[in-house]
This record gives structure tokens, C-alpha cells and sequence, in this order.
């Protein structure tokens, strides 16, 4: 169903970048009290993860795989932190459009791009060069952080430093808020 909305309005070649980890799971966050869920209505939908609270600290914006670690994130953040943060998670990373959602950058303060690969002419580049460009929050603090760079090892263990965990999530947004 994604593949064919996709590929029936385009005239050109259509390329999707898979997470074959993620190959039959279905991004549904668990529910988090005092958080709303929504979910666009696009060919490709984004996902947005609101605190029902006005005092939001930091907004979170991630796509790809990084994403199932989210609602984790935001319960250790607010539960064991007492910082509120809201989420925007995107589905179709191209064409990109960050200004569609300028509503949540309203009261911000901080921003954390979550980059799953490397930082450098990536996916977070783009979206702090538009949230600049749009002039979406000129006060705002932005911030980006990274997966480790080099190859994925082939040791589970290895693999547990080297691949983002909400742990180390959390800890990056806490070393950017200070």
C-alpha cells in the first residue's frame, strides 16, 4: 500500500531506504500518560508526540529506526527529569518540508535533531538548515547528535555501544540542556 502511493504519482524512479531490522514491526508507540499521539494523513505519515502540558522544554525531531526508542526517551525524561519534551518522527525524509509542522516549534526553546547515521550532509543538516532558512525560531538552541561512525560491529555486545540506545539518548539531551 506505502509502495503504490508512492510510485503512482511520480513520473520519475522512486527510492525507499529501508531499515531491514524494522522489516514487519509496525510503529505503534506505546501510549504514555500525559502524551497525545497523532499521525498525519499523508501517503507516507509522520508522527508527532505531543505532552499535553504547555511547559515543553525540548522538541525531538528523528526518523528511520531510531524512532521505536522514542517513547522510552520521553518517559525517562519526564518521569526521572521532569523535562517535557514533544517528538516529531518522519516517515519520508525527501522531499522535506519541516515547515509544514512550524506550529510545534511555537514556545520551544531547544531543539535535538537525531541523526541515525553520520551528522556530517546528513538528515539533520537539512532539517537545521531549514529550520534556520524558515526562520521557524530564531531564540531557539539547536542541536544535533549522531550514531558512532564506522561499521556496525558483528558482536551483539559490540553492538549494543555502537547502535543509539534511550539511555544514551536521554543522556546527550541532558548534556545539551545544561
Amino acid at each position: 500500500e506505502v509502495f503504490t502511493s508512492i510510485t503512482e504519482k511520480k513520473s520519475g524512479p522512486s527510492l525507499v531506504i529501508e531499515n531491514k531490522i524494522m522489516y514487519g514491526e509496525f510503529f505503534q508507540p506505546k501510549i504514555i500518560d500525559g502524551f497525545a499521539i497523532n499521525q498525519s494523513i499523508k501517503d507516507v505519515p509522520d508522527v508527532v508526540i505531543q505532552a499535553k502540558h504547555e511547559n515543553v522544554s525540548i522538541l525531538i525531531i528523528t526518523y528511520g529506526g531510531i524512532s521505536s526508542s522514542i517513547p522510552t526517551v520521553l518517559e525517562n525524561l519526564f518521569f526521572d527529569h521532569e523535562i517535557i519534551a514533544n517528538c516529531l518522527i518522519l516517515s519520508k525524509i525527501y522531499p522535506l518540508n519541516i515547515g509544514e509542522y512550524h506550529e510545534l516549534f511555537k514556545g520551544i526553546k531547544h531543539i535535538l535533531v537525531l541523526e541515525e547515521g553520520n551528522e556530517f550532509s546528513g538528515f539533520s543538516s537539512e532539517v537545521l538548515s531549514q529550520i534556520i532558512e524558515l526562520r521557524l525560531g530564531e531564540e531557539i538552541q539547536l542541536h544535533r547528535t549522531k550514531s558512532s561512525t564506522g561499521c556496525i560491529p558483528s558482536s551483539e555486545e559490540l553492538e549494543k555501544d555502537f547502535i543509539r540506545s534511550p539511555e544514551s539518548i536521554v543522556k546527550n539531551i541532558l548534556d545539551f540542556l545544561k
